[in-house]
């Protein structure tokens, strides 16, 4: 609430923490497939059929549940329609790209005549619900993983070298980290700033990020995960700032 020291942030959804799958699934939908023109209001995601790239992006600390709403009910209402679809599964760690369901081999990422590709990367059919459960346990058994103080079983994406203690190469792993959250800030405040120069080139995250952050076509719905614990208000913020941000610089819909 308002008092000394609080903040005010206003966003187009926020949820709380008892909220069900179901209800984010819900009202996800009603905002991604509602064009900037308003012509195409249909369900369902349905966008992307009409030639927009629908993207979701989860930002958040470790721990805060950004997979869980990634996953699951989209994907299967999408699979009861009359479609063709294939997936792909990529890591950026330390600064490479690693296709997941390829034995983490290196794709090649380019970014040229304002089209980024990523040569050399592995796509799956999905037919059914199971194909997709399938990929899924293939690219979380090869993603980078660590042990942190805030999930044990953590992918290492959000961690900072002050609250983690890091040495050694998890201190290098924290500092690409960091850069690149920067380097995707960056990109943001550009935007927001009417830049005519975007530096998405400043790191692989935002290369393969860059028709989201408004270069493309691309419909783009950001979700912010937030630990409501006292001891992580700091961290809040900090995600809570972007996303206002993110939410200022880009006009999604």
């Amino acid at each position: 609430g308002k008092g000394k020291g609080s903040h005010v942030f206003e966003f187009q959804r926020v949820f709380g923490p008892n909220v069900s799958q179901e209800r984010v699934f819900n009202d996800a939908q009603e905002l991604v497939v509602v064009c900037r023109t308003e012509l195409l209001q249909c369900a369902h995601f349905q966008s992307c059929v009409h030639g927009y790239d629908v993207s979701i992006l989860a930002y958040g600390q470790t721990g805060n549940g950004k997979a869980h709403k990634m996953r699951g009910r989209f994907i299967v209402d999408m699979i009861d329609g009359k479609f063709e679809f294939k997936a792909s599964f990529v890591e950026v760690y330390n600064e490479e790209v690693y296709d997941l369901l390829a034995k983490r081999s290196k794709p090649e990422l380019k970014m040229g005549a304002g089209i980024t590709t990523v040569n050399g990367l592995r796509y799956c059919d999905i037919n059914d619900k199971g194909d997709v459960e399938n990929i899924l346990l293939i690219a979380d058994r090869t993603r980078s993983t660590a042990t942190t103080k805030c999930n044990e079983q953590s992918s290492r994406s959000s961690e900072r070298v002050k609250e983690f203690g890091a040495e050694g190469d998890r201190f290098k792993e924290v500092i690409f980290i960091n850069s690149a959250l920067s380097n995707l800030q960056n990109c943001i405040r550009s935007q927001l700033n009417k830049n005519q120069y975007i530096p998405y080139r400043n790191s692989k995250l935002t290369m393969l990020l860059r028709d989201s952050l408004g270069a493309g076509n691309s419909k783009t719905m950001v979700i912010v995960a937030l630990n409501p614990a006292l001891a992580q208000v700091p961290e809040t913020k900090r995600s809570l700032e972007f996303a206002q941000e993110v939410r200022c610089s880009l006009d999604y819909y």
